[in-house]
């Protein structure tokens, strides 16, 4: 089961260069995020990390890709950098595997947690703060019937 992302990095890499404008391409970031979440979870509850750590790893990643989609809808573009260091998605699973390959699955979910949510956090707070605000999806009640 460790395996499991480098199976799903071979198998997503090649569709990777596809243009996405099939019928049913939007599937592929749910199936992702699922795969991801799903991995994530079965590796902790097999390895008996406490389940308030499972949550909290899985909410910091949650957090980044609600963040991602509410960017996007907003026009309000992620740094390159945020990606990188954010590991991706196979980043994420391999060291999750690996923790599971060195019996440290405790300590890597702990630190990936501790982690993500500093980077995830501060880069989205420092970003919406720095956008400017515009009046134009607010409606005044005072002029509005």
């Amino acid at each position: 089961a460790v395996l499991a992302p480098a199976v799903a990095l071979l198998l997503a890499g090649p569709g990777s260069s596809h243009p996405h404008d099939g019928r049913f391409d939007w599937l592929v970031p749910p199936i992702l995020r699922l795969t991801e979440y799903g991995f994530v979870a079965s590796v902790g509850f097999a390895h008996e990390v406490p389940p308030w750590l499972i949550f909290t790893l899985l909410g910091a990643m949650a957090f980044h890709h609600y963040d991602l989609v509410y960017r996007l809808r907003q026009r309000v573009y992620p740094p390159q950098w945020l990606a990188t260091f954010g590991f991706g998605w196979d980043g994420r699973m391999l060291l999750v595997a690996l923790g599971g390959l060195t019996g440290q699955v405790t300590l890597v979910f702990a630190l990936l947690a501790l982690y993500l949510w500093g980077l995830f956090g501060w880069e989205s707070l420092t970003c919406w703060l720095a956008v400017p605000r515009s009046g134009a999806g607010t409606v005044d009640p005072e002029t509005h019937d």
